[in-house]
């Protein structure tokens, strides 16, 4: 059993740390994508990698872990991705880059703060890199696979400067990034101490509590509004920047059977072959997680109200709900 004071503090303590990590990104990055349009969210994950608490999705920490393992990690290290393949499917052009902390306890790491958010240029083709006639993600600006950009505390001086040498604004990209490494860490602090306060144990078990409550909110209040059937959706993208223009379609069959173990089945059978130009997506990698938490905002609103669906977090208690079928490799979605 589960203390629900306990429960609370923890829910509460998440909520806490991802705004006061949100707040200090908003107050000391220096671009206008991030200070002004807030075009940026930080999320916190298990050392499960499953993503706790927030208000919207957030990357991934699987291609961290992956070239990273968790037990070579050590207090003070920061990890930094934004290559759109290399990334699970969880970036989806080059200008979102991504900052990941691990949280440490007794040692071992017990969760991750991340940060990821759409910044000014990246280098590339065009200024903003969103160069709207490339032909290949080489073309949107430089391509950075999970690195170490902290070790133990120490910025990894060498990275910093081929990244911000490939920015046209290398003082905008570096005040960034020095606020999301800055205020991740703060983040792991705040974390570590929590589980210092109650103990590993008790913390993950309310990890998991929390997780299976938003399992069973989403299929209690907002899967029953949707009817069991199949429903068929397609919708369009009329230009590729590079082709004559055409329709590219993208097409979904959802079926619903609320009685089943996975009541959520989306099936992109029938999405057009991958363009030339960069409307493409690699939405299929692992088992297309991304895109099941992507897709939570979504079915958020269908709450009672707008206040009610204001007090639903998006977490990895949505993963389980949704089965993601993919075509075969060489579409809009698994180009």
């Amino acid at each position: 059993m589960i203390d629900p004071i306990l429960l609370e503090i923890v829910e509460g303590t998440l909520a806490s740390v991802e705004r006061e990590v949100e707040t200090a990104i908003a107050r000391t990055a220096r671009s206008p994508m991030i200070r002004d349009a807030h075009d940026f969210r930080a999320g916190i994950h298990d050392r499960r990698l499953r993503k706790l608490t927030g208000r919207s999705y957030s990357a991934l920490v699987q291609p961290v872990a992956r070239d990273f393992p968790p037990d070579e990690m050590r207090p003070g290290d920061v990890f930094f991705h934004n290559d759109v393949y290399l990334s699970e499917g969880g970036i989806g052009h080059l200008p979102d880059l991504c900052v990941t902390v691990p949280v440490f306890h007794d040692d071992a790491v017990v969760a991750f703060v991340q940060a990821f958010g759409h910044h000014d240029d990246i280098g590339g083709a065009v200024p903003g890199s969103m160069p709207s006639h490339a032909r290949s993600a080489f073309e949107e600006g430089l391509m950075v696979p999970p690195i170490k950009l902290w070790d133990r505390g120490v910025p990894n001086e060498a990275a910093l400067t081929i990244m911000t040498r490939n920015s046209r604004m290398p003082d905008s990209l570096a005040g960034d990034l020095d606020a999301e490494c800055s205020a991740c860490l703060m983040g792991a602090r705040r974390l570590g101490d929590l589980f210092a306060r109650y103990g590993r144990a008790d913390v993950e078990a309310c990890f998991d509590a929390i997780i299976d409550r938003t399992t069973e909110t989403f299929r209690r209040e907002l899967l029953a509004k949707i009817p069991d059937g199949t429903f068929v959706w397609e919708d369009y993208a009329e230009h590729d920047g590079v082709d004559p223009p055409r329709l590219h379609a993208q097409r979904i069959t959802l079926t619903v059977d609320k009685a089943a173990a996975v009541p959520l089945v989306i099936d992109f059978t029938g999405t057009s072959p991958q363009a030339k130009g960069p409307i493409n997506h690699a939405g299929d990698y692992a088992d297309g997680v991304f895109l099941k938490k992507w897709l939570a905002p979504v079915l958020r609103n269908l709450a009672d109200t707008p206040e009610r669906a204001a007090e639903l977090d998006v977490n990895e208690g949505v993963v389980p709900l949704i089965e993601m079928r993919f075509p075969e490799k060489g579409t809009l979605l698994t180009p």
